[in-house]
């Protein structure tokens, strides 16, 4: 990083509190003891704290302190995700680790079967990028928001309301607003011209097959008809939800892995975009050796068997996996700091 972006990326306010410094300082120094020395152990130190100390929430009262981040760090210790943002931001570069907010949307919902993703106003988040000297940049959420309580928590039926406005509004796109004019005057000309064929008039084909066939064979042919359709519009429903079991194991279960990362930075292994959990663990595990590299492959395990199986429940299988990482993360840091 060149010497002016590094000087700009860890200026502190004016008016800053000295106690945010002095508890910028706890952190970077706990960090150290019980860690390798690395920045990294500082970085994801302050997301720790920030996550394990302070809760979530969009009802904000305005503290005493003239500097905001004193107010959330000292008095309040609630708020929405910008003052965990900014909070991290601050205690990074206190500790002179250049460090930006970044502000965007988390997740969202995928439809496989329209194939469409749906980001919502509610979806806005704020997170820290923190520079790293031997990993670049490294994304940090200290926000303890979860989206997908957030989501469980909506009723069925608006989430069911949700579901049928966006697939009427992607209709109304693909079929009305994306096609020209001359283009839909010509779809209407074609069903104009087939739909005589077919329903009645001279030569139309249900007349004239009611005409050479007995009405035992006609109400046979109908009946056919009915149930391929129904089997068809079965098949479809079947196709949708096994899609929306998907799309909840994804939605659900992989923001899991964001502890595991954090937790084999601290080892120093890698977690890499295309390495696999099982990969990364096993990794990790004959570093940390012992029970507790057993009990960080006994919960890759489930997770996996949770996110491919389709066997499982992901959100039972949520609930239960991020409680037991607790115990197996407690493990691997005694393992560590032994």
């Amino acid at each position: 990083m060149n010497p002016a972006l590094k000087r700009r990326l860890t200026q502190l306010p004016v008016l800053l509190s000295p106690e945010v410094e002095r508890l910028a300082r706890e952190i970077g120094r706990k960090a150290d003891t019980e860690g390798t020395g690395r920045r990294i152990n500082r970085i994801l130190a302050v997301e720790d704290y920030l996550t394990e100390n302070y809760t979530y929430s969009l009802d904000r009262r305005v503290g005493r302190s003239p500097d905001p981040v004193a107010s959330f760090l000292f008095e309040e210790k609630t708020g929405h995700c910008e003052y965990f943002a900014s909070a991290a931001a601050v205690l990074l570069r206190a500790q002179g680790i250049p460090a930006r907010v970044v502000t965007g949307f988390a997740a969202g919902d995928y439809d496989a079967a329209a194939g469409t993703w749906t980001v919502r106003e509610s979806d806005a988040h704020s997170w820290v990028e923190a520079w790293d000297e031997q990993d670049g940049w490294v994304s940090i959420d200290p926000s303890p928001r979860d989206l997908a309580a957030e989501h469980a928590r909506i009723s069925p039926w608006v989430l069911a309301y949700q579901d049928a406005k966006q697939q009427a509004e992607l209709w109304w796109y693909d079929w009305v607003l994306r096609y020209s004019f001359a283009e839909q005057l010509g779809i209407v000309a074609k069903v104009a011209t087939e739909l005589p064929k077919m329903t009645g008039g001279k030569g139309g084909a249900l007349p004239e097959l009611g005409k050479r066939l007995p009405p035992a064979q006609v109400m046979w042919a109908v009946g056919t008809l009915i149930v391929g359709a129904g089997l068809l519009l079965g098949l479809g429903l079947f196709r949708r939800r096994r899609a929306e079991d998907r799309t909840a194991a994804q939605s659900v279960l992989t923001p899991l892995l964001a502890p595991l990362d954090k937790e084999a930075r601290r080892w120093g292994v890698d977690p890499g975009e295309q390495r696999t959990p099982l990969e990364v663990a096993d990794e990790l595990a004959r570093r940390a050796g012992g029970a507790p590299g057993k009990a960080l492959l006994h919960w890759v395990s489930h997770y996996n068997e949770a996110r491919y199986s389709g066997r499982v429940d992901p959100r039972t299988a949520g609930r239960q996996l991020k409680k037991d990482w607790k115990s197996v993360s407690a493990a691997l840091k005694r393992s560590r700091t032994a």
